[in-house]
């Protein structure tokens, strides 16, 4: 078990390099336990990938990737600062991944920035006749910028233990985002990778959160940036919104102290599991269905609404005249995977000359059922 402890000092002590030390040690591991522990480790400030069109000697364009200034906190609780932004290096790139003879340009490849101790020695204007040379007096608490391979951005790491103090040894390294390749140069940035993984942003772990003066606001953006709001106050309860980036906020729904909903749009309720939604109708031949009332298209698409579809030749109201005859075949009734529908007869007309025939496009009444899925309970 790792214990902490705690220098402390007598007057007319004799202080060896070992306490001083210790003293920034203590002071080191209390900080870092505390962002690990009272925080959730990830990105706090900056750190986003950018590019900028680019043209080799070549003629080729591609694009010179940044990453902007930033600090994150890493999950043994260390502090990294990227200082200034920091033009990424194809060569290092390539010394990583210039074997992936079969990768696209839409493959991610996640890039990741660490922390990394330099020591610092003093210069010395007398040679030390004794030893390697003089001890270092500082750390440069720097970074590096590291490239993974495709899947890299899935690897897991343990976590310190309790009393420990940061790690220096660059053991757990934050993904900043993804680049491009196109054998040659960086052709693009991604933020997250085609499972939605992104970069982890640094966060609060707490079970209570006190608002002193009898208000608390949330936002997605910081100040100067359009984004959603939320505000919690003694005067005006809940209240939901969206903010400018001059800071006027519009407010889009409220619950007030007494327990008053007000609300700025309409109230759709969403299907649950289980729950049917029809809509029918009549649709011209080309145009595409629309959804029943409240069926949201995304959950469609991902499959957690099922449609189940009717179709048939519309029939007019009124019969067809006596002559010429006329008789209307099927030839397709159907609708395909974007929802259009196409509908075509073979009509046939028997006049005084021999009968003619042709493909007719006309409308189609249809029945749409959309179920949404049941959840599976384990």
């Amino acid at each position: 078990m790792t214990s902490v402890l705690r220098p402390t000092f007598t007057e007319g002590q004799i202080l060896a390099a070992a306490d001083l030390e210790a003293a920034v040690t203590h002071a080191r591991a209390h900080a870092a336990r505390h962002d690990r522990y009272l925080h959730r480790w990830g990105i706090a400030e900056g750190l986003t990938l950018v590019t900028e069109p680019a043209q080799d000697p070549g003629g080729e364009e591609y694009v010179q990737v940044t990453l902007r200034a930033g600090v994150a906190i890493d999950g043994t609780g260390r502090e990294i600062v990227v200082p200034e932004p920091v033009v990424l290096s194809e060569t290092a790139f390539t010394d990583v991944n210039g074997g992936d003879e079969d990768a696209t340009e839409l493959d991610p490849y996640p890039v990741f920035v660490k922390g990394l101790d330099e020591e610092q020695v003093p210069f010395s204007l007398t040679a030390d006749r004794c030893g390697a040379g003089q001890p270092p007096t500082r750390f440069d608490e720097t970074h590096v910028i590291v490239f993974g391979k495709l899947g890299e951005q899935l690897i897991t790491f343990d976590p310190v233990a309790i009393g420990d103090g940061p790690k220096d040894d660059g053991r757990w390294p934050i993904l900043v985002g993804y680049v491009h390749w196109n054998g040659r140069h960086f052709v693009g940035v991604s933020e997250k990778d085609e499972q939605e993984i992104g970069p982890p942003r640094a966060g609060v772990r707490a079970a209570e959160v006190i608002a002193p003066a009898g208000g608390l606001l949330l936002r997605t953006r910081p100040p100067g940036e359009a984004g959603s709001v939320l505000r919690i106050d003694d005067e005006d309860g809940f209240v939901f919104g969206t903010v400018s980036a001059g800071d006027s906020v519009t407010e889009l729904a409220s619950v007030s102290p007494k327990g008053t909903l007000t609300v700025r749009g309409a109230i759709a309720e969403a299907p649950r599991g289980g729950d049917v939604v029809v809509s029918s109708g009549t649709i011209g031949n080309g145009c595409l269905l629309p959804l029943p009332s409240g069926v949201d298209p995304g959950k469609v698409t991902e499959g957690s609404v099922k449609l189940h579809i009717w179709l048939r030749p519309h029939l007019p109201d009124t019969p067809p005249p006596l002559t010429p005859v006329v008789i209307d075949t099927p030839v397709v009734c159907a609708v395909d995977s974007e929802r259009r529908v196409t509908c075509l007869v073979r009509r046939v007309t028997f006049a005084d000359d021999e009968p003619t025939q042709e493909d007719v496009p006309v409308p189609a009444d249809f029945l749409m059922v959309a179920v949404a899925a049941t959840e599976k309970r384990s």
